[in-house]
């Protein structure tokens, strides 16, 4: 017990030894100017963060050193003539914004004035000796040897120790070249320990955490993890990837950048520069270490994409295991099925961006948690799943303020269970704090140059002057994008109460506007609610086990299975399952809505999935009820539109009809859910709360404008026809004017990218052309052709047309082609925008493959189809001459509807 203290105060005294005698030992020392030059100049200052060095504050400055014989060679840069002086030099150089090198012979060493008319910047600085400091080095490491013998007989003599030998190098090294080598060693080191300071909580927390036994304790952990690697091998083959565009570019460059500072460091001692060089991505350092390694590995993307699919299928085999350990065998082999035919799993790993290993991370966090539990609460394995939280959240930190809240509040419910039992809430709480505090530190460390993030990758959020949420998009449907700040209500309310000098803006600015605005903020944060969980994270639609429309209602359907699950998880210490759903149900919908937003909770969605699937298979014969109402919500949701109208049946009764059946299906589902398990009241007041809110609160919401349920869609083969009154249209109030050049409008989409055909009263028209504008990051960056999407195609018609009181319109194209139109007549319900700025948003194409939000002020449709009930998407409007090509635009007018 005696030998182990003895040897690591041995092994103190003895890393102070050899810091003692490295500066007497050595012969060259470099200072980058930020980090140890600083402190040898005099008339030098920090300047622009993002350069590195340091600048003249006046016409110049010098370089202070002892007054012995030294090389010293300085990195320089300016704008004109630079003068080089001290004892036996005097040197002019032509200074440049290219850093020069000046090599400098001191015999007599002291001070070298470096001076210009103009700023100067001081890169690095090079000393080196002429006389080795041989007795120095020698006695010192004397010294060092005995106090290495002193520290191993006790305390007090190790601190003695330590104390003798500082001062021995203080006294024998004052004023020489060894005390500047010392000085400069220490602000080099200076960013080393801070480091290591910071990482110490966790080091601690991975010394003292315990993982439970690697060993499986079920069956189809490991066939879970082959089966998904296997299928993210197949779609990492057979498909072509995602071009590294946005946020994957983001990521990857920034893995680049992690990689050369990584590479740069020559030793310990640069870890400063290092820093400084990746200071602004050091909003995001988990992430960006995290590529950065994998970058450093080398194998470019394919090294990236084959770890995220290890990671993928790390919490696929995590899930698997739990399912089969803590619910049941039946809802392991479930939660498999599930998992293998969800696209997201094999979908994630091709596009660079650290949600696979967010996922990881999470589902190990909750499979080591309920380990813990199996061992009577052991502390060192919750410990242990604090640290995968912490790394889960660190992952993406943009919204972690948020998240954390939202943790908070959901424990509250179970606080009397922390008191009595506070193992369970202090030990993960330590883990995910050591994770969380370098972090932070890191994320302080680049406020200063966070700019660079919005400027090279457009991550606004670090730079924005307004809280950013969904009350900067309550003019575009919730959906971000469309608007920039300046033009947003938000901010013209802003300047309207506070005067023009309101550029920004904090929380409380943002309580007062919502508080001017409660139903319109409410109808908001419920819609982006209902959109969080409502498509899988698939933003390329990528087809494979599943097509991609069947993609999305086997994820619905998932989200439904999982909220009737939540009463009977709450009951019970599978509670922490529903967790990660329900913090970003709390924090997501509020700020705005991306495909990947929901990823995290996935594979707990599909955990309650398979509970639900397996308690109706085990209640089959007393879940009668259950089962008839989740069918008829599946009713009310896929029941088409298009045969209702093909009947003649009046929109209003469809709707009527469906979201009838929807809402009552699934609120009396969630009423039996709750009533049959629910254990407690806890459980059943917030499975109630949860169930009704992101189920029928969220859907209610979502259909105020809702522009699909309602669509129906009709192939041209045979052709699509319609007719359009044109005397029922109000004529212009100014005749003397020219009109503006007329267009027609079809909401069409074709797979094969061909535009339609369109005749009009027997004549055809000119080939209409796409009028979507070209969202890369929707369509080229998922090597998808624009022309594919369902959008509005233009076709110019002459006013001889217009002349007649009635348009016959005859729509023809290939097999793959299809016509829109909605149930409703008239000016019932919104109406999709025909594509003016601002009414579109790339955000909506990358979720739901539509770049149009709805519209409330458009005039009533003018036009019926043949056989169908409702308006066809056929509108007819004037745009500006020269205007045709740029309406999305935000200087453009905005065309003018005729119907």
């Amino acid at each position: 017990m005696t030998r182990r203290p003895a040897t690591v105060r041995a092994l103190c005294v003895a890393v102070l030894a050899a810091l003692t005698v490295l500066p007497a030992a050595i012969s060259r020392m470099t200072a980058p100017a930020n980090y140890g030059g600083h402190g040898l100049t005099t008339g030098f200052g920090r300047g622009r963060l993002d350069f590195s060095g340091i600048v003249s504050e006046g016409a110049g400055g010098r370089v202070d050193l002892p007054r012995e014989p030294v090389i010293l060679s300085v990195r320089v840069s300016g704008s004109g003539p630079i003068r080089l002086s001290g004892d036996g030099v005097d040197q002019t150089i032509l200074g440049s914004e290219i850093p020069l090198t000046v090599r400098l012979d001191l015999p007599e060493g002291g001070s070298l004035s470096i001076t210009s008319a103009s700023r100067i910047r001081l890169h690095e600085i090079v000393v080196e000796r002429v006389h080795q400091a041989v007795g120095q080095a020698g006695v010192l490491g004397l010294l060092g040897a005995i106090a290495i013998a002193i520290a191993a007989r006790g305390l007090r003599q190790a601190l003695a120790a330590a104390g003798l030998l500082g001062g021995a190098f203080c006294a024998m090294a004052a004023g020489s070249l060894s005390f500047t080598f010392a000085r400069i060693a220490l602000a080099r080191l200076a960013p080393l320990f801070l480091v290591l300071l910071l990482l110490l909580p966790l080091f601690l927390a991975l010394r003292e955490s315990r993982l439970p036994a690697l060993r499986p304790r079920a069956r189809w952990t490991i066939p879970a993890f082959a089966a998904s690697l296997a299928l993210s091998t197949v779609q990492l083959n057979w498909f072509d990837q995602p071009l590294p565009l946005g946020d994957p570019h983001a990521y990857f460059e920034m893995g680049g950048r992690f990689k050369e500072a990584i590479v740069s460091m020559r030793s310990p001692l640069d870890l400063g520069p290092a820093l400084s060089d990746v200071q602004p991505f050091l909003a995001l350092p988990v992430t960006g270490l995290l590529y950065g390694l994998l970058r450093l590995l080398g194998g470019g993307l394919a090294l990236i994409y084959a770890a995220q699919a290890v990671a993928m299928a790390a919490a696929v085999g995590a899930l698997v295991s739990i399912c089969e350990t803590e619910i049941g065998p039946r809802a392991g082999k479930i939660a498999l099925g599930l998992a293998l035919l969800h696209p997201s799993f094999w979908v994630l790993p091709g596009i660079v961006q650290p949600e696979p290993f967010i996922l990881a991370a999470w589902t190990l966090a909750a499979f080591v948690a309920l380990s813990a539990r199996r061992h009577e609460d052991d502390p060192r394995i919750f410990l242990t799943a604090g640290i995968f939280l912490g790394l889960g959240l660190s992952l993406h930190p943009q919204g972690l303020s948020f998240l954390l809240l939202a943790l908070g509040l959901c424990l509250i419910p179970w606080a009397s269970m922390f008191v009595r039992r506070p193992v369970l809430l202090v030990a993960p709480l330590l883990g995910l704090c050591s994770v969380l505090l370098p972090v932070a530190a890191a994320e302080h460390f680049a406020k200063p140059r966070s700019y660079v993030l919005d400027r090279q990758y457009g991550f606004f959020a670090y730079t924005s002057p307004h809280p950013l949420g969904f009350w900067l998009y309550l003019d575009s449907d919730g959906w971000q994008g469309p608007l920039r700040i300046e033009d947003t209500s938000y901010q013209k309310e802003l300047i309207a109460l506070q005067g023009d000098g309101a550029v920004s803006s904090t929380f409380a600015d943002v309580a007062f506007f919502v508080s001017r605005h409660p139903g319109k903020s409410l109808q908001t944060v419920l819609t982006n609610l209902h959109r969080l969980w409502h498509q899988p994270d698939n933003p390329f639609a990528v087809p494979f086990v599943l097509p991609f429309d069947l993609q999305i209602w086997f994820h619905r359907a998932l989200v439904v299975l999982f909220v009737l699950s939540v009463p009977a998880l709450l009951s019970g210490r599978l509670a922490l399952l529903s967790l990660p759903f329900v913090m970003l149900s709390m924090t997501y919908p509020a700020y705005h809505v991306f495909n990947k937003y929901a990823t995290p909770a996935l594979t707990f969605t599909i955990m309650g999935a398979a509970f639900t699937i397996d308690r109706l298979w085990q209640e089959r014969t007393r879940a009668g009820l259950l089962m008839g109402s989740l069918a008829g919500a599946a009713l009310g949701a896929l029941l088409p539109a298009a045969a209702f109208a093909r009947l003649g049946v009046r929109g209003d009764v469809f709707l009527w009809l469906v979201n009838s059946l929807l809402w009552i299906g699934l609120g009396v589902a969630l009423t039996v859910a709750i009533r049959a398990w629910g254990k407690d009241a806890r459980a059943r007041v917030l499975g109630a709360a949860i169930g009704f809110i992101v189920l029928l609160g969220s859907s209610w919401a979502a259909s105020l404008t809702d522009t699909e349920r309602g669509a129906w869609s009709v192939a041209v083969d045979p052709p699509f026809e319609a007719s359009c009154r044109l005397a029922a249209i109000t004529p212009r109030a100014d005749d003397s004017a020219p009109p503006e050049p007329a267009w027609l409008l079809i909401d069409a989409q074709s797979s094969e990218a061909l535009p339609p055909r369109i005749e009009v009263n027997g004549r055809l028209l000119e080939p209409p052309v796409a009028m979507m504008p070209a969202f890369g990051l929707a369509s080229v960056r998922g090597h998808r052709d624009p022309a594919t999407f369902r959008q509005t195609w233009r076709a110019p018609i002459g006013e001889d047309l217009l002349a007649a009181a009635e348009l016959r319109i005859r729509v023809r194209g290939d097999a793959t082609m299809r016509v829109f139109g909605d149930i409703r007549e008239g000016d019932e319900g919104p109406r999709l925008s025909i594509g003016n700025w601002p009414h579109l948003s790339v955000y909506r194409l990358m979720h739901e493959g539509q770049y149009r939000l709805p519209v409330g002020d458009a005039p009533p449709q003018a036009c019926s189809a043949k056989g169908l009930s409702g308006r066809p998407g056929v509108a007819l409007v004037r745009i500006p001459v020269g205007d045709e090509n740029q309406i999305a635009l935000k200087s453009a007018k905005a065309p003018a509807w005729i119907f």
